[in-house]
Parts: structure tokens; C-alpha cells; sequence
């Protein structure tokens, strides 16, 4: 594996058919959300969350996803699409910033939780509020788009962006001089920081199913005391751990990454946006000790 990465020059068109072009991109962040929708199908099938429900808000995640990907990664870079306007709706050419997916897709999770679940989301023999059954559905969420993001990371590999420091290490990967950031078109192998990231995604898809595991057979079994008692994982928790790996696994790759994104003070803007988050998952979970107030049971 190392040695294709090493020696082979990607094309970014998967294929094409007359007129018809299809670009890895778009390919592998069409795969992404068919494998995220199938990963939440069947973790909603786990906690008997109707399946109906699922499809229709998954489609507005994506929707509002896709735009507020497209619209942070459009504001991190105004100068260029001040003189391109044509360009700001050309996602299929890369170009989404995971901090506006996030943000968008909490914004459709909060929308369709407060019109469609007015009494909270019931789970076995637990009545969950309204705020506890948008965590809920987060935590249902997060190992798909770790997943999703281990798919769609590769897209930037075709693309030949977002790349990182000049490397000599064996699995360092080749980008042409067109694709090569000012100040760097002396090298010609740089760090795969797309493939550290998508491998390291994996790793926390892994980790966050073995808490939906251990979350789901406690509920099964949960009684008022237990939840009260803080024996069983409040809503929320999983999303935290996701937010806080994901975060960490982001500062790292900005280490490395050598394209252009805003600086404040000096320091990368993804690398303030994850440390914040960092922050507020700590937050969340120290909050989510404190055991649960008024949980009907049935």
C-alpha cells in the first residue's frame, strides 16, 4: 500500500461517459452518506427508533450539512470567492469545511427533534425529554460521520489537497507542482495527512460503537434507580467523547497540514475552533455526572 502511495500520480475523475463526468469527490461523499445513513439506520433499529423518522431527518442532516460545510469553508476563504462567485456552489471540486457540516447538522437535529418528537423520544421503558432526545439522536449520529469522514477524507487524496509537510518517509505521497502550496514546489513528497486522518476515524467510529454497545445493554436492563444513580451513560456522553477524540485527532493534522486557512495570533483557525470544543465535550461530559432529574418511567 505504501508503495502505490509512494509512486502513483491520482486523477480526480473517477470516470467518464460522453458528457458524463463523475470525479472521485463527489463519488466517495456520495459513499460516505450511503454508509452513514446505513450506520444510523441500524443503530436507530438498536435503540427501536422508528425507521421512518431516521430517513426524513437524515435528509435534512445532509441538506443542512452540505450547506453549512460548503458556507464556513466559502467565509474561510473570501478573497478567492470575492473574484470567483461561479465557484461557491463547485462542492464536486472539494471544498467543505467539517466545523459548518457540524453546525448545519445540529441545526436540522434541533429543528426536526422540536416538530416531530414534541413528548421526547421513549426508549425501552425510559421518556426522554426534549433536549436529552436531541443528544440522543447526536449520539446516534456521530459514529456515521466519523465513518463517513474516514470515507470522504479520501476524496481530498484525488484531489491532491489539503496535504501535509514535505516528508521522505515511505509513505509519503507525490503531488504535481500545479497542486504544490506556495513556498513548497521544491518537494515533491509530503506528509498523507488524509490518510491519518481517515485511519484515525476509524479507530473512534470503533470506539464510539463499543459505547453504543454498552449504553444499549444498560438500558435494557436500567432501572429509575440505576439512571438516577448515574449507572447508566446520559444522552450526550457519546457525542462529547466524538466532539473531544475528533478534536485532538484535528489539532494534530493542522500541525501538519500546509494549506492556506485563516490565522489568529498566530495560530491556525481550525486549531482555536478544535481547542473550544475540546472545552465544551469536557463541560459536557463533567454535566452529564450528574444524574438524571424527573425521568418518568413506565
Amino acid at each position: 500500500m505504501f508503495q502505490i502511495l509512494h509512486s502513483y500520480i491520482p486523477d480526480p475523475v473517477f470516470f467518464e461517459f460522453g458528457f458524463l463526468v463523475v470525479y472521485w469527490y463527489g463519488f466517495l461523499m456520495t459513499l460516505a452518506l450511503l454508509v452513514g445513513v446505513f450506520v444510523v439506520g441500524k443503530l436507530s433499529d438498536l435503540y427501536r427508533i422508528g425507521g421512518e423518522h431516521v430517513y426524513d431527518l437524515g435528509f435534512y442532516i445532509i441538506v443542512f450539512g452540505l450547506l453549512g460545510a460548503r458556507l464556513y469553508h466559502v467565509l474561510n476563504e473570501p478573497s478567492y470567492y470575492l473574484s470567483n462567485p461561479s465557484q461557491i456552489i463547485a462542492f464536486w471540486n472539494g471544498g467543505l469545511a467539517l466545523h459548518g457540516g457540524i453546525i448545519g447538522g445540529a441545526l436540522a437535529i434541533y429543528w426536526y427533534v422540536r416538530k416531530h418528537f414534541k413528548s421526547g423520544i421513549k426508549i425501552f421503558n425510559f421518556q426522554f425529554s426534549i433536549f436529552n432526545s436531541m443528544l440522543l439522536i447526536t449520539d446516534i449520529i456521530v459514529p456515521a460521520l466519523a465513518l463517513g469522514q474516514a470515507i470522504g477524507r479520501w476524496g481530498n487524496y484525488f484531489n491532491q489537497e489539503l496535504f501535509g509537510l514535505p516528508t521522505n518517509l515511505p509513505w509519503g505521497i507525490p503531488i504535481e507542482l500545479s497542486n504544490r502550496v506556495a513556498g513548497f514546489e521544491s518537494f515533491t513528497y509530503f506528509h498523507p495527512t488524509f490518510l491519518y486522518e481517515s485511519l484515525l476515524n476509524v479507530l473512534i467510529f470503533v470506539i464510539l460503537m463499543f459505547l453504543h454497545k454498552s449504553v444499549i445493554r444498560n438500558l435494557r436492563h436500567a432501572t429509575a434507580r440505576s439512571v438516577h444513580k448515574g449507572l447508566t451513560l446520559r444522552p450526550g456522553v457519546i457525542t462529547a467523547t466524538y466532539i473531544i477524540l475528533y478534536s485532538i485527532v484535528r489539532i494534530a493534522m493542522e500541525f501538519l497540514r500546509v494549506d492556506a486557512t485563516p490565522v489568529i495570533l498566530g495560530i491556525r483557525l481550525p486549531i482555536i475552533v478544535s481547542s473550544l470544543l475540546i472545552i465544551a465535550g469536557l463541560w459536557f461530559l463533567y454535566r452529564c455526572n450528574k444524574p438524571f432529574k424527573n425521568l418518568p418511567t413506565t
